[in-house]
């Protein structure tokens, strides 16, 4: 999704995802309304993941990398309790991040390092469909080439965050200009 700045780009990811109400006509998803109300739409069950341009105000500030992962599993029912954290560890390491970020705040991280902690978030429910909104812009320039952010697979294989299908989850990309999201 291209487009200049103010355009709504952002506006209608946001509300694919169900995080801000529409004015009119339908989103579908999977041959499903995405409900207005977040209590009954599929995004509250995972199907659907946004990675937001800003990682830190997506992130709260009172709760630990971990912790953010953690609560995202455990309101998704997808392991049991005694694996959640053992999740979200895997989950830093397909972002590159070190184990030791488990029990860092926000506000202790660059804004890379944030970033990848959303994505990292993101990518816990196994999603359908992630957007990524600028996911590059907050990246740090020494993290290497930022048009190609790589993360790893449950198989352990390396996938593109800017490829079209990976492990088949579908992304919607959100960029400005034509330089890659």
């Amino acid at each position: 999704l291209v487009g200049a700045s103010g355009s709504g780009k952002s506006t209608i990811a946001k509300a694919i995802c169900g995080l801000i109400p529409y004015q009119s006509g339908e989103i579908h998803f999977q041959s499903e309304l995405v409900s207005q109300d977040p209590r009954l739409s599929k995004v509250r069950k995972g199907s659907i993941q946004y990675i937001f341009q800003d990682p830190y105000l997506s992130l709260n500030p009172a709760l630990t990398i971990g912790k953010a992962i953690e609560l995202v599993l455990h309101l998704n029912e997808l392991y049991a309790k005694a694996d959640v954290q053992k999740q979200a560890l895997e989950l830093l390491e397909r972002v590159k991040l070190p184990a030791t970020f488990l029990s860092r705040y926000p506000h202790e991280l660059s804004g890379g390092q944030r970033q990848r902690a959303g994505i990292a978030r993101a990518l816990a429910t196994s999603p359908d469909l992630i957007i990524c909104d600028e996911p590059v812009s907050a990246l740090d320039v020494s993290e290497g080439n930022t048009n190609r952010l790589y993360f790893g697979t449950d198989a352990g294989d390396v996938y593109r965050l800017d490829s079209c299908k990976t492990n088949g989850t579908t992304k919607v990309r959100i960029t400005g200009s034509n330089f890659p999201a």
